[in-house]
């Protein structure tokens, strides 16, 4: 199989890389899902075998990645693994993230004349009037 370019190295991405690969052995046709004769079946139940095997450390991972998956699947993974560090980013900095609305002019002037009375953030004074109401939401 082809070379890592790539290596896990944080136990977060080790168990997104865990995640990603259990997901995609449990359909049965992965590592070697190019390969459609009774070789690639038994080659696939080899894979899923030494899976299980692993102690689920970076370096098992790697190595296991190493010996079953070709270059495209290195680059799949790494996709999968970036894509969580951006889900896990996101859900850490979910109070800090931006977002922009339309509002009317009526509306912007409420809030900036309000924002310099209590010298707060126009998002600040959204959360100070209306949480008491979010809270009765049951969301």
């Amino acid at each position: 199989m082809a070379r890592a370019k790539y290596k896990i190295t944080t136990d977060q991405d080790t168990w997104s890389a865990m995640d990603w690969l259990a997901n995609k052995l449990d359909s049965g046709f992965f590592p070697y899902d190019d390969m459609i004769d009774d070789e690639a079946f038994i080659k696939n139940i080899r894979a899923q075998e030494a899976f299980k095997e692993t102690d689920k450390s970076p370096e098992s991972v790697n190595t296991w990645c190493e010996t079953y998956m070709n270059s495209e699947q290195w680059k799949q993974l790494k996709n999968a693994i970036r894509a969580a560090r951006l889900r896990r980013e996101r859900k850490r900095n979910y109070d800090k993230a931006v977002r922009r609305i339309d509002i009317s002019n009526r509306a912007l002037h409420m809030l900036q004349t309000l924002s310099k009375r209590h010298g707060v953030t126009y998002s600040e004074l959204i959360e100070k009037y209306l949480e008491k109401d979010y809270m009765n939401t049951g969301d």
